[in-house]
């Protein structure tokens, strides 16, 4: 159970941190995480009986475009796109990591895609 009792809470790029039960503790109208399209951590621990997510989402695409409504067949294929783009354009120039997966973690990528004027 949280002990968290704000009006307000918004994640970037956060991993699943509890189980059904314990979202319902912290999910209300104003609960809201932000999910990077290939990010990882977002995806760890896999969700079932022990992790869920909480709060609803808000889904950045592989454009940087935040997207308030997106089937699991949409995110599906963004994602896929996004690997493949990433693998030819950027994966093997020095610097980069090698996968997209923790290339999307960067804060920098929720950064630009909710203030795109501030960077």
């Amino acid at each position: 159970m949280s002990r968290w009792q704000g009006s307000r809470l918004v994640t970037f790029g956060c991993p699943r941190v509890g189980d059904d039960k314990f979202a319902a503790t912290i999910v209300n109208e104003n609960t809201v995480r932000y999910v990077g399209c290939c990010d990882i951590v977002c995806n760890v621990p896999p969700a079932g009986a022990w992790y869920a997510d909480a709060g609803s989402m808000r889904y950045v695409d592989r454009s940087g475009v935040v997207r308030n409504t997106i089937d699991v067949t949409g995110i599906a294929a963004d994602r896929a796109s996004a690997r493949r783009e990433y693998l030819a354009r950027y994966a093997t120039r020095p610097g980069n990591v090698l996968v997209r997966e923790l290339a999307d973690h960067a804060p920098i990528n929720y950064v630009r895609a909710l203030a795109p004027d501030l960077v």
